[in-house]
């Protein structure tokens, strides 16, 4: 089962949510595409995971609430942004990545190396990470906020 994905990008604005900083990846195109056509969150597409996180900290300091999503293969280019900028200021922010080849045979051969171990990497620039619920939209909520 998926979350709505209207009910979902309506809850985060309930939530307080600005700002989707995005690099787009086709496991999350409806959640891209609501938040897109939705007025009360301000869609930031970006060219890379690096690029989203650095918008998403300059609007994190400047009182906004924005959240990023990422393709998993891309967390290893917000590496240098998570511990030279956000580690050191305690900025926060959720950081949500689909995991490209949690399910065997559900991408592209070149995300299977990354993907494999993508908790350690998340858990070396010393972050937790959480399989998203998605059968409970107020639990999927619950594990985003920080």
């Amino acid at each position: 089962m998926a979350l709505d994905t209207r009910d979902f990008i309506s809850r985060l604005i309930v939530n307080g949510y600005t700002h989707l900083c995005v690099v787009p990846c086709s496991f999350i195109k409806y959640v891209i595409n609501e938040a897109i056509n939705n007025p009360y969150i301000e869609y930031v597409p970006c060219a890379s995971e690096a690029v989203a996180c650095s918008i998403a900290s300059g609007l994190r300091m400047a009182g906004k609430k924005p959240i990023v999503l990422v393709q998993s293969s891309g967390i290893t280019n917000m590496g240098s942004c998570i511990t030279s900028l956000l580690k050191p200021y305690n900025i926060t922010f959720p950081i949500l990545s689909s995991w490209r080849t949690y399910n065997d045979g559900d991408s592209e051969i070149q995300h299977e190396y990354l993907a494999t171990g993508l908790p350690s990497l998340i858990s070396a620039y010393g972050y937790s990470s959480q399989i998203l619920d998605n059968n409970n939209i107020d639990n999927a909520i619950r594990q985003i906020e920080i």
